[in-house]
């Protein structure tokens, strides 16, 4: 019998607006038919810390939820790292409700302790053994979502990048070179990673925003 998943409320401090273009046109790039197959796996990442890309990765989530009326999981690589083979077939203990209706958070309780997370970064992460969570995590979400680790603190991103079906960089906006874009396109390229796109975060307007909309 599968344990049923435990409730816990989302932490999203998202600055933003219902309708933001943002997930708009990320929506419609993920759930939109190419070559006759929607993306279901999308890694998101940036190329420093402190980006806002869980905050991102939230609220794409509870767009994706509202426009597909599907379940979608949100997940840390952080977490998918903590998981072992015994856990593959049973990964339901780890699910939790979120505050948005159909979205959930995979959670694995291991990353609280400092000493098996220190255990766990002296271990090589299989790449067959996330393959096989990806799999099971597909067999009950319409969409899943994760959120990587910076690509300047991290290489997360470059494993789990040629498992998804797409990768979507962030970038902040007024703080984010050029430069640090193209080597990050060109990074998550040589790991096999297909790039969906870039998504300007903490983008600061001038003029308020709702007026921003109607010129």
């Amino acid at each position: 019998m599968q344990a049923q998943p435990k409730i816990q409320q989302l932490t999203n401090e998202k600055a933003r607006q219902i309708g933001d273009i943002r997930f708009i046109q990320l929506v419609n790039s993920i759930v939109a038919p190419q070559n006759n197959k929607s993306l279901r796996t999308i890694a998101f990442v940036s190329i420093t810390a402190r980006t806002g890309t869980s905050s991102l990765v939230a609220g794409l989530g509870e767009e994706l939820v509202n426009y597909t009326c599907k379940p979608s999981v949100l997940v840390k690589m952080e977490d998918l790292k903590q998981i072992n083979w015994d856990d593959i077939e049973n990964l339901t203990q780890y699910y939790y409700f979120t505050s948005v209706r159909n979205l959930l958070a995979f959670n694995h309780p291991c990353k609280e302790n400092s000493k098996v997370k220190k255990d766990q970064e002296r271990t090589p992460v299989s790449p067959p053994l996330l393959e096989g969570a990806m799999m099971v995590l597909k067999r009950s979400f319409s969409h899943i979502i994760v959120d990587c680790a910076s690509l300047k603190s991290s290489s997360d991103a470059l494993i789990i990048a040629p498992m998804v079906d797409s990768v979507v960089l962030v970038v902040e906006a007024d703080r984010t070179t050029k430069e640090q874009v193209t080597w990050a396109q060109r990074t998550i390229e040589k790991a096999n990673g297909k790039l969906l796109g870039v998504v300007l975060n903490k983008r600061r307007y001038p003029i308020p925003e709702l007026i921003h909309r109607w010129l």
